[in-house]
């Protein structure tokens, strides 16, 4: 892979630490919302191998799913698992009165480490097809 796509993916795993990390110390709007990096970085990456760049979070969550999902060529619990933690996130920075509960939050570090396990996948496989 090439230089931005293993940058896109280290700033996946390092948002990722950032989230057990986090979460361990009980901040949890906090960890919620570097889950949600680690899923966006992921997705960024997969899009860039493709030659797809959006700068906005909407624009990689909508052409993630329009050129992966729609497709089938990303299975549609994925799609769906970044739709959630994008809202996830957004309640958690902005609707600050709304309880963050550990056990959610637990979740979707998992959740993270499967989006991103699942994309690092994919493209090595891509990758291999193209060898």
């Amino acid at each position: 892979m090439n230089e931005e796509i293993e940058t896109y993916f280290s700033l996946a795993q390092e948002a990722l630490a950032a989230a057990k990390l986090l979460y361990h110390e009980k901040l949890y709007r906090r960890s919620l919302s570097s889950c949600y990096y680690t899923m966006f970085y992921a997705a960024s990456a997969l899009l860039a191998y493709h030659g797809l760049r959006y700068s906005s979070h909407s624009a990689v969550i909508t052409y993630f799913g329009l050129h992966f999902v729609k497709t089938g060529k990303i299975p549609e619990y994925l799609g769906k698992v970044l739709n959630k933690m994008f809202d996830e996130r957004d309640a958690a920075d902005y609707r600050i009165f709304e309880p963050v509960l550990p056990e959610i939050v637990a979740d979707r570090i998992e959740d993270a480490r499967n989006f991103m396990t699942f994309i690092q996948n994919y493209l090595s496989a891509e990758e291999s097809d193209h060898a």
